[in-house]
């Protein structure tokens, strides 16, 4: 995930003083320390995340409360990371460009889940387990590509077809599929034989082209 330059000098930190230049690169350490051990090993501790930093333990607790708030952080990072997703789904889906899309937005898809696969992981675990605050980070990540797919859907089908709320319905299923699987989750539990990742991308992007393609006029009675 390309992280921006540009600070905001108008955070502050656990004790209320603004962050300034130097602090915001000292919070930005600590989260990229815990991205780089969460990839490692999957455990995070204060005092591991201020060494990887290069800062003193205290420091930590300066900028997080804890380590679910490193994580709830690095969740909400992980899903602002969907841009290109979102563009793709925004193009114009010309029938000619129907199965070239399907296939420009799974591998988006992919690319999403391993620039963040540990954060991601992590997240969406603690979400299933019940734990609010991973569910609403979870959640915010995932409503904006739920409504593009929605769009998309009710574009190809025709509104008279589909109502706002199938479409949404349908949305739902769609994206939390592609989530399975980019996870490698049931794929890599359920295929047979040895398929490759490539020939679970090609068929995943054939289906989501069938629904995504233009519905012919029902024949006149």
């Amino acid at each position: 995930m390309e992280i921006s330059d540009k600070i905001d000098l108008s955070e502050v930190n656990k004790s209320g003083q603004s962050l300034g230049r130097k602090g915001a690169d000292t919070r930005r350490r600590l989260l990229d320390s815990a991205r780089i051990l969460l990839s490692r090993s999957g455990k995070l501790t204060a005092a591991a995340i201020s060494r990887e930093a290069g800062v003193s333990a205290p420091t930590f607790y300066l900028y997080f409360e804890n380590i679910t708030d490193v994580l709830l952080n690095l969740s909400d990072e992980a899903g602002e990371d969907m841009s290109e997703i979102l563009d793709i789904l925004e193009r114009p889906w010309l029938p000619s460009t129907v199965s070239l899309r399907s296939e420009q937005l799974v591998r988006a898809f992919y690319a999403h889940w391993d620039r963040n696969r540990s954060v991601l992981s992590t997240r969406n675990h603690q979400s299933d387990l019940g734990n609010a605050e991973f569910d609403r980070s979870r959640r915010r990540a995932a409503m904006p590509v739920i409504r593009a797919l929605s769009d998309r859907i009710r574009e190809a089908q025709g509104s008279g077809r589909v109502s706002d709320r199938e479409a949404m319905a349908r949305s739902v299923i769609i994206y939390a599929a592609m989530e399975r699987l980019a996870a490698r989750g049931s794929a890599r539990t359920l295929q047979p034989g040895d398929l490759s990742d490539e020939e679970l991308i090609r068929a995943e992007a054939h289906v989501l082209g069938l629904l995504f393609r233009t519905a012919p006029d029902p024949p006149v009675a």
